[in-house]
């Protein structure tokens, strides 16, 4: 696994652990692709979705800052990095890596890298020591995982 890779998660993780209210792309059926890093105390990946709609998350993040990122990331369209949507997952649950022109999309940009990793740590430590309603799926998730 390549830090910061894009990378698809398995129908079979959609299904069954991805959470029902957070991004997915009802209308093409694909899955929404997700940049991962790994925890460094365990064998946890931390996945966070990608979506391309803009208008929709502009108004959230502009509220609540720590929610997510806007770049352009791969080509001249603007994306939302939704750190407020971050998930954990196993490696075995990674599909494949998204790829452009058939090379591995992994962002390179420090500033960007070091935007969302700062955010998505807020979050990842928001999940782990509080409880707070919208992210108990997700630390219900995280807590299987680890067991």
């Amino acid at each position: 696994m390549t830090p910061f890779g894009l990378y698809v998660l398995t129908q079979e993780y959609m299904d069954k652990y991805y959470i029902a209210k957070y991004p997915q792309d009802k209308e093409t059926g694909e899955r929404p692709f997700f940049f991962a890093f790994k925890e460094e105390l365990n064998d946890i990946y931390w996945v966070i979705p990608i979506s391309s709609k803009v208008k929709k998350y502009k108004p959230i993040i502009e509220k609540f800052p720590k929610s997510g990122v806007i770049y352009e990331l791969y080509g001249s369209k603007e994306s939302v990095i939704l750190t407020q949507n971050i998930v954990p997952a196993k490696l075995e649950h990674f599909e494949r890596e998204f790829t452009v022109n058939s090379i591995h999309y992994v962002l390179k940009d420090e500033t960007i890298k070091h935007e969302v990793i700062t955010r998505a740590k807020s979050i990842i430590a928001l999940i782990k020591h509080r409880d707070i309603p919208f992210f108990k799926e997700v630390k219900d998730l995280y807590n299987s995982f680890t067991k």
